[in-house]
C-alpha cells in the first residue's frame, strides 16, 4: 500500500503472451461500450498496461470507427451489436424477449421509487423499458456479460470483471497478485468505486484526466461526508453521483443463477464472497462540460436515467429544467456544482480520507499496444504514478 504523502511506482505487467498462466490467475474485463474514439482507445491502452489477458469489447453502436483500429490486436475481441448479435443472444431479433427474464439476466431491470427523504429507497418501481432491447441498455449489458463470461470458460481464463467504458480498472498492489492471494473457495469479489472530481475552476482535458477521487464514507465519516456534500445532496448520495455498488470480479468456472450490472446472482439472491481492499474502480462520469451536457440530453431523451435511483432522477430532473430555460449559463453551473470541489472542501475530504489524489501518467494513454508496431516486450513497462 502507498505511504501517505509519498508517491508509489506501480509498474503494470508488459506481456500479453501465452505464458501468462504462469505469472498468476488470468483475468480479462468486458465492457459494453458508447464512447468517444479517444475514451475507447484510451480505455484499452491502460487496460492492456494493467495485465488484462483478454477485452471483450461489446460496441452499441455496429459501425464504431474505433473497431478497426483494434480488432487486429490478438488479446482484444471486438463484438459490433447490430441485428444478427442481438438475434443469436436472445432468439428475438427486433425486442429481445424470448429469452430476457431472469432465467438469463438474474436481474430485472428496475428502478426505485422514492419517499419523502432524498436517497432513501423503498419499494421497486418498473421501468417500461426493461425486457426489450431497442432500448434497456442495461439489459444489453447483462446479456454482453454473459457472452463474455462463456468465452471466458471456453479460454480458460481464470476470471472476468464487467465495468463501463467510463471506468478504469485501479490497484494499490497487481490485479494478478491479488487475484492470486484468493482461496479456491471464493468465487465473487467485490471491487468498490471511486469516483472522479475536478478542482473548481481547473477541469482537466482529455480522457481519464482527473486526479482527484472521492473516496465512499465509512459509518465514522458518513456524518461528515454529508455536512461537506450538503449542497448537492439533492443529486448524490454522501457526495457520490454515481453508482456506490462497485462492479466484480467473477471466476468463470462457477455457474451463476445470474448476472447483474454489479453483481451475480446464485441461490435467488446477490452473491457476495468478499470485497477487495486493494482494488478499485476509477469511475469517470462525463468528466468535461460538452461530453456532460451530451450525455444528459441523452439520458432525459431516452429516459436512460430511469431506475438509477433517486439520486440520477434528480440530476436528471434538474438538468432538463435548467435545459428547458435554453440558457447555457445555468447548466454549466450545474456542472460545476456536482462535478467540480472548491479547494476549501478538497482540504476538508482529504483531512477525513474521503477524497484521494491518484495521478495517473499520460503517457500510459498514448502507449504502444501489444501487437501494435513499435512495442516490444522487453520495453520497460510505463508506471502509474500515484499518492495515496
Amino acid at each position: 500500500m502507498p505511504t501517505a504523502g509519498r508517491p508509489n511506482q506501480y509498474r503494470p505487467p508488459e506481456n500479453h503472451c501465452e505464458n501468462s498462466r504462469e505469472m498468476g490467475p488470468t483475468f480479462a474485463i468486458c465492457a459494453t461500450l458508447r464512447e468517444s474514439r479517444n475514451n475507447t482507445l484510451a480505455f484499452v491502452r491502460y487496460h492492456a498496461r494493467l495485465g488484462a489477458d483478454r477485452l471483450f469489447l461489446f460496441f452499441d453502436d455496429p459501425g464504431d470507427p474505433a473497431i478497426a483500429e483494434l480488432a487486429h490486436l490478438p488479446f482484444v475481441t471486438c463484438i459490433g451489436c447490430d441485428e444478427t448479435h442481438w438475434s443469436a443472444l436472445t432468439g428475438n431479433a427486433t425486442t429481445g424477449e424470448a429469452t430476457t427474464g431472469n432465467a438469463t439476466t438474474g436481474e430485472a431491470t428496475t428502478g426505485y421509487a422514492t419517499t419523502g427523504d432524498a436517497g432513501t429507497r423503498t419499494a421497486k418501481t418498473v421501468d417500461p423499458r426493461a425486457g426489450d432491447i431497442r432500448t434497456d441498455f442495461l439489459l444489453r449489458q447483462k446479456l454482453n456479460t454473459k457472452l463474455a463470461l462463456e468465452s471466458c470458460r471456453a479460454a480458460k481464463i481464470d476470471w472476468l470483471i464487467p465495468i463501463d467504458g467510463d471506468e478504469l480498472l485501479y490497484g494499490d498492489m497487481e490485479v494478478r497478485a491479488y487475484l492470486a492471494s484468493l482461496p479456491d473457495t471464493v468465487d465473487v469479489v467485490r471491487v468498490m468505486p471511486l469516483e472522479a472530481v475536478h478542482v473548481r475552476g481547473d477541469v482537466r482535458r482529455g480522457p481519464f484526466a482527473a486526479t482527484l477521487y472521492k473516496v465512499l464514507p465509512t459509518s465514522a465519516t458518513e456524518q461528515i461526508a454529508r455536512r461537506i456534500y450538503a449542497p448537492i445532496a439533492a443529486y448524490s448520495c454522501d457526495g457520490f453521483l454515481a453508482h456506490r455498488v462497485g462492479k466484480s470480479f467473477l471466476r468463470a468456472r462457477t455457474g451463476f443463477e445470474g448476472i447483474g450490472v454489479h453483481r451475480p446472482l446464485r441461490d435467488g439472491s446477490w452473491r457476495e464472497e468478499q470485497t477487495a481492499a486493494e482494488l478499485f474502480i476509477l469511475h469517470h462520469d462525463a468528466m468535461q462540460f460538452g461530453a456532460w451536457k451530451l450525455k444528459w440530453q441523452g439520458r432525459t431523451r431516452d429516459g436512460l436515467y430511469f431506475g438509477m435511483g433517486p439520486e440520477r432522477e434528480a440530476q436528471a430532473a434538474e438538468f432538463a429544467r435548467r435545459q428547458e430555460q435554453d440558457r447555457q449559463g445555468l447548466l454549466h453551473r450545474f456542472f460545476t456544482l456536482t462535478k467540480t470541489l472548491p479547494r476549501g472542501k478538497i482540504r476538508m475530504l482529504k483531512e477525513h480520507g474521503l477524497l484521494r489524489d491518484i495521478l495517473i501518467d499520460r503517457a500510459v494513454f498514448q502507449s504502444p499496444l501489444p501487437g501494435e508496431a513499435g512495442n516490444r516486450n522487453e520495453a520497460e513497462a510505463l508506471h502509474v504514478s500515484i499518492t495515496a
